[in-house]
């Protein structure tokens, strides 16, 4: 969860200000302007965040299934499907989540 808020967070102050002082020049209110100009945004940077923690939430749990299956595999050799599952998703989120930190084109660049 803490990982998710930060996210949300720094991806609604990396909306340039040229873009809000705009909306507000045209009369929007603070509302509008967050909901019709902010977030659609940072709406790439925000989903980026939440696949990240999804994906050490994976993460957590492959490596308890990984360390259950370990111990409690009879044949050696044998990998769970369970585990390999959740390594799947874990890499799919991870690169997923890259993917979307790399685009956004209104967003301010902070190095």
């Amino acid at each position: 969860m803490p990982v998710t808020i930060k996210t949300t967070q720094s991806a609604l102050r990396s909306v340039v200000p040229p873009i809000r002082e705009a909306a507000y020049a045209l009369g929007a209110s603070q509302w509008q302007v967050l909901a019709r100009q902010v977030v659609p945004l940072a709406f790439t940077q925000m989903l980026a965040g939440g696949c990240r923690a999804m994906s050490r939430a994976f993460a957590t749990a492959a490596l308890l299934i990984g360390i259950y299956a370990w111990h409690y595999t009879i044949e050696l050799g044998e990998v769970s499907s369970r585990f390999m599952l959740f390594l799947s998703i874990t890499l799919f989120l991870s690169i997923f989540s890259s993917t979307l930190e790399m685009y956004n084109p209104y967003a301010a660049r902070h190095s």
